[in-house]
């Protein structure tokens, strides 16, 4: 706005000065606020993990935020009592209330923490790890979390091992045949000599012949 003379200086009263300081600031406000939130987004399907291997459990931020100065907490939401699998708080793992099953075997990765990726790495993977998993992120103004079902399958053997063993069970039943005739073979032959000498103790002509 300019003055009655020209000036070009700004003629706004001081209460209309601070309306509009007022009014930069709450919307400034409201959209801090607005980059703050985020999405906590993970598998739509259910992870199968097997035991005795190691399972990663996905879960990320959209946008692609830094989660480091945020607090991460994975925990069992199908468990009543205990509950707590991993916990990064202020920076640094606080696992003193965590699951006395899971003590050891997990772990995030802090420079993943970086790009917005909270997955949790689950080692030496147990049945008892089943159930439904809650990866819960929270900032100072927001937070969001994000539901992962696990499924334990029983342990298997390798893929080499299962083609080792069944090349082995093939290798087997194909000389088994053979292994069979060469015994009915000698058996007939025994007979047929059997039957050759009581003829010829006999003098039965016919027994001759055999």
């Amino acid at each position: 706005m300019n003055t009655a003379d020209g000036s070009g200086k700004n003629n706004m009263s001081l209460r209309e000065r601070v309306g509009a300081g007022q009014n930069l600031a709450e919307a400034g406000l409201k959209h801090e606020s607005r980059a703050e939130q985020y999405e906590v987004v993970g598998p739509k399907d259910a992870v199968f993990a097997v035991a005795g291997e190691d399972v990663i459990l996905l879960c990320s931020v959209k946008p692609n935020i830094s989660v480091v100065d945020m607090t991460v907490e994975w925990f069992r939401s199908d468990l009543k009592d205990s509950q707590l699998v991993h916990l990064f708080e202020d920076r640094v793992d606080k696992n003193t209330n965590q699951i006395q099953s899971y003590r050891g075997r997990t772990k995030l990765n802090h420079q993943e923490l970086q790009r917005g990726n909270a997955s949790l790495k689950l080692s030496s993977v147990r049945v008892s790890d089943e159930g439904l998993y809650k990866c819960f992120i929270q900032s100072e103004s927001w937070s969001d979390d994000a539901t992962v079902n696990v499924t334990v399958e029983g342990k298997r053997f390798s893929s080499w091992r299962t083609s080792v063993i069944l090349i082995s069970v093939a290798a087997v039943l194909s000389v088994i045949p053979g292994i069979l005739r060469g015994v009915f073979a000698r058996k007939n032959r025994a007979l047929i000599y059997l039957r050759s000498y009581k003829g010829l103790g006999s003098g039965d002509p016919t027994a001759r012949l055999l």
